[in-house]
């Protein structure tokens, strides 16, 4: 009877969500773009982008710069979006993205990872910041619009060109 109460049973651990995500910038554009498979993810960084906003460059949310998530329903996915408005935010975008900010920029890279012990190796092999050229190629029209489909067939055009040029 002592022999069943200590018999060893058999769990199943479920897997952890991966933390998958990457960050790309848009020179021309003046914004950052992380792409997300999670709604959570995509929300925690959200709120990681606007705090590392706030703190490091003393900038305010809507009035130096607008965050939002947007679904991506052809991909599945999510896409967080942070455009700079003031002379103030641009410059804190150029901080970001020619490595002047690296402790900002780091916590914006990984601002959709879990802060906890077993999400070590998600930290350490975070992607950098890249210009939104050499991310992979995602739609361009988020919201079915005039003025965005006229301002992605511009940035589409521009793309060519410079790719034309190298």
């Amino acid at each position: 009877m002592a022999h069943t109460l200590f018999e060893s049973q058999v769990v199943e651990l479920t897997p952890e969500v991966p933390a998958g995500g990457s960050v790309c910038f848009d020179p021309d554009n003046i914004r950052l773009e992380g792409s997300y498979s999670d709604q959570i993810l995509a929300y925690r960084a959200r709120r990681i982008w606007t705090e590392t906003l706030e703190r490091c460059f003393l900038l305010d949310l809507s009035h130096d710069f607008e965050i939002k998530v947007i679904t991506n329903t052809s991909e599945g996915g999510f896409t967080l979006r942070c455009g700079f408005l003031t002379a103030c935010a641009r410059y804190a975008f150029w901080r970001l993205t020619n490595q002047q900010a690296p402790e900002a920029q780091y916590l914006i890279e990984t601002g959709h990872i879990p802060h906890c012990e077993s999400q070590h190796d998600e930290f350490a092999c975070a992607p950098d910041l890249r210009p939104i050229e050499e991310a992979p190629i995602k739609p361009l029209v988020d919201e079915p619009n005039e003025g965005n489909l006229r301002a992605s067939v511009k940035s589409l055009i521009e793309r060519i060109k410079r790719r034309l040029r190298h």
